[in-house]
């Protein structure tokens, strides 16, 4: 999502107010490093680890934010099927805490998470590899593909 104006205190009933719009974004991870640390922070900050687009979703009220089908195919297999509402958090509750925290700046994106299907938790792995294709979609954003380098 990103923040349509600065916000502090938002309570969650109020938060779709201060909403500009959504996005895709794809934050790949490099496991092994991501694992190795503490803080997840430097297997997720490499040149090309963060993919936004395609295009930014206007919060127009004219859709329910909280319950979009998301999908994720890695080289045409499907691997994530699922739908906003069963994040652990709804959007607006997110809002809600971050906001409790810190003044949420015109701009500021944040990137919600994802559901269940992530390599890792796969019996072995199924970690992505260099090529790999990752198409992202989530309903009336439309699609991010992307490669890993």
């Amino acid at each position: 999502m990103i923040i349509g104006k600065d916000c502090k205190n938002v309570k969650a009933n109020e938060a779709k107010n201060y909403i500009f719009g959504f996005t895709i974004f794809n934050d790949l991870s490099a496991r092994e490093l991501q694992t190795k640390y503490k803080q997840w922070y430097y297997g997720k900050s490499f040149d090309g680890s963060s993919v936004m687009g395609p295009c930014i979703l206007l919060n127009d009220g004219s859709f329910d934010y909280n319950n979009l089908r998301l999908r994720t195919k890695i080289n045409g297999e499907i691997r994530q099927e699922n739908s906003t509402k069963y994040m652990i958090l709804s959007v607006d509750k997110m809002i809600e805490n971050l906001s409790e925290a810190m003044t949420l700046k015109k701009g500021t994106i944040i990137a919600t998470g994802t559901p269940s299907g992530v390599g890792m938790v796969f019996d072995p792995p199924r970690f992505l590899k260099k090529y790999d294709e990752i198409e992202m979609e989530i309903e009336k954003i439309g699609v991010l593909k992307n490669k890993v380098g």
